[in-house]
């Protein structure tokens, strides 16, 4: 499980995620051997482990872009690692991750959240190729989300939610095939494109208190992970100027546990959610149905 996921988020997701876990332990099971012989494995190569990590390198090209987020997005916050710029331990910068793929370190983590930063997310964040996981949420981010985000195809975790962005959905955020939790609340303005419809894997979609308008695309119907029997757990759209009516493929959303569109101007009739058996929360007021 990726670290610095909210509690709110873990709520939403606790029976989607135990579910995939015992999945995947029944196929573990299947083949796994007897307890000792693994023991004795586990300590045999650890030490072999340890010091591959430690002859690891960073990645030149993760290197420069930590480099170039010290410079002008940390700045002068006093942030243990950051404040040194000791290139040889970035990957015990606080909020970094980093995991070994071919004998490389590659960031895979950056949790930057609740701080001050009131810079713009650097366009050079798009070429970390390992990366699964963004949480800038609680700080003070200008600007726009550059279209750059698009390129980090492993982004399992998207979360610059409560900062002072601006601009329009980024259309690139629908190529993150393996995206799974994406907030963006209070980020943007314009229409939800329906290009949202390919985030297939997604679990937890929050775009609340931005300016959306024009009507909730009936591609949001989509989101329905039939490969892991999972989807859509938890979509909130309230507090925003979305009209037109719900559209019919929200029923789709089967897993679907919380729903909240209030504070928009939808009207007409709402759907039928007796289809999404497992809906515990829905908040619809403050429109105009």
């Amino acid at each position: 499980r990726i670290v610095g996921i909210r509690t709110i988020i873990d709520c939403c997701l606790d029976r989607s995620i135990s579910n995939r876990v015992s999945v995947s332990r029944c196929r573990i099971e299947d083949f796994r051997m007897p307890r000792f012989n693994l023991l004795i494995l586990s300590v045999l190569l650890a030490p072999t482990f340890i010091s591959m990590m430690a002859r690891a390198q960073l990645a030149p090209k993760d290197k420069v872009i930590l480099n170039y987020m010290r410079e002008n997005v940390i700045g002068i916050q006093n942030l243990p690692g950051w404040d040194s710029g000791d290139s040889s331990t970035m990957c015990s910068w606080t909020g970094v991750t980093c995991n070994m793929f071919d004998d490389m370190l590659y960031v895979t983590e950056i949790d930057l959240s609740e701080n001050t930063f009131n810079q713009s997310i650097p366009v050079q964040i798009g070429d970390l190729a390992k990366l699964q996981s963004l949480t800038l949420f609680n700080n003070l981010l200008s600007g726009t989300i550059p279209e750059s985000i698009g390129k980090l195809t492993n982004l399992i975790v998207l979360d610059l939610c409560n900062n002072n962005l601006s601009g329009s959905f980024p259309e690139s955020i629908s190529n993150l095939s393996n995206l799974q939790q994406l907030c963006l609340a209070g980020s943007f303005s314009g229409s939800i494109p329906d290009s949202i419809g390919y985030l297939s894997k997604l679990q937890y979609l929050s775009l609340s208190f931005s300016q959306l308008s024009g009507s909730i695309p009936d591609s949001i119907g989509n989101l329905v992970n039939l490969q892991y029997l999972s989807g859509l757990r938890a979509l909130f759209l309230y507090s925003n100027q979305l009209s037109g009516s719900i559209p019919d493929s929200t029923g789709n959303l089967t897993n679907l546990y919380q729903l909240d569109l209030s504070g928009n101007q939808l009207m007409g009739q709402i759907p039928d959610l007796d289809v999404l058996p497992n809906l515990k929360y829905c908040n619809m007021k403050n429109n105009s149905f």
